[in-house]
């Protein structure tokens, strides 16, 4: 009985640990030179520009965190959630005028199973996440910045960075691809790092609002570098003034991570256990 007892007990305990286990998400961009600071009328207020290019005043930085975990199953037999927590810019400070400031959105509670955190800083972006297994959780975490720009004629502006994609504790490795895409319609381009299964991405966007009628081929370019880099450069190749908008975002995004086949086991194994033991001490009674 003892024996029956302590496997029940050890079976337990090891579901109990798998479940108890946490898996971190982490999406972080790192721009060379850090983010275009915003230009000034007053000179003496403008900090160092990392790029060329004529930078707009307008600029925007959004962050935002949310978690949610489920909490049953309703008669209908589908999950029952509790409600999002976090919300967006909970944390806006802003430094004196060559600095961005920073925006920072967090949703931490020690007693849930999902929480995590976005930021935009003067560097870069990130965005975090952690769930625990055998739990549904729900993560979205999105750190973006986004900055009108204009090119002279036959300026070429190139927005270097590194990028930091993270998946630690999770049954499924990180398998990261990257790709480049234009979209002639929006003239529009992107270059994106992901992993495949969309849990965590980085992403460079561009796009032109002035008219144009070329090839976007000849205007939106990419190269990679080694251990994460890359670049997406944009060309005026024609003889005015190009405006647009650059953009830049780190994304965090898991659904309901489900028990991994070796908890399940486990589990059901402590479960037998502690059921057979149960009958033989009725039997014995």
């Amino acid at each position: 009985m003892k024996a029956i007892a302590k496997s029940a007990a050890a079976a337990l305990l090891v579901g109990w640990a798998v479940l108890a286990h946490a898996t971190d998400y982490t999406a972080r961009l790192v721009l060379d030179g850090g983010l275009p600071p915003l230009r000034f009328s007053s000179p003496e207020f403008n900090g160092p520009h990392s790029l060329d290019g004529d930078w707009a005043s307008l600029s925007e930085r959004t962050a935002s965190a949310r978690a949610r975990d489920q909490v049953g199953i309703d008669e209908a037999g589908l999950a029952s959630w509790d409600g999002w927590r976090g919300s967006p810019g909970l944390h806006n400070s802003s430094g004196p005028p060559p600095t961005l400031g920073e925006t920072i959105a967090r949703s931490y509670a020690l007693d849930y199973y999902g929480s995590g955190s976005a930021e935009v800083y003067l560097y870069g972006l990130s965005a975090t996440g952690r769930a625990k297994a055998g739990n549904g959780s729900e993560l979205n975490m999105s750190a973006e910045w986004r900055r009108g720009f204009s090119l002279g004629a036959g300026v070429t502006m190139s927005f270097a960075t590194l990028c930091t994609l993270s998946i630690l504790g999770d049954a499924l490795p990180l398998e990261a691809a990257t790709w480049f895409n234009i979209d002639a319609t929006n003239s529009f381009a992107s270059l994106t790092m992901a992993d495949l299964g969309n849990r965590v991405s980085a992403s460079l966007f561009a796009s032109i609002t002035s008219a144009y009628g070329g090839s976007l081929s000849d205007v939106f370019s990419y190269r990679l570098g080694d251990g994460g880099s890359f670049v997406l450069s944009i060309t005026n190749p024609t003889d005015n003034v190009m405006t647009g908008w650059m953009n830049a975002g780190t994304y965090v995004d898991v659904s309901a991570p489900i028990p991994e086949p070796g908890t399940v086991v486990l589990l059901a194994l402590g479960v037998a256990v502690v059921s057979v033991s149960a009958r033989r001490s009725r039997r014995r009674a």
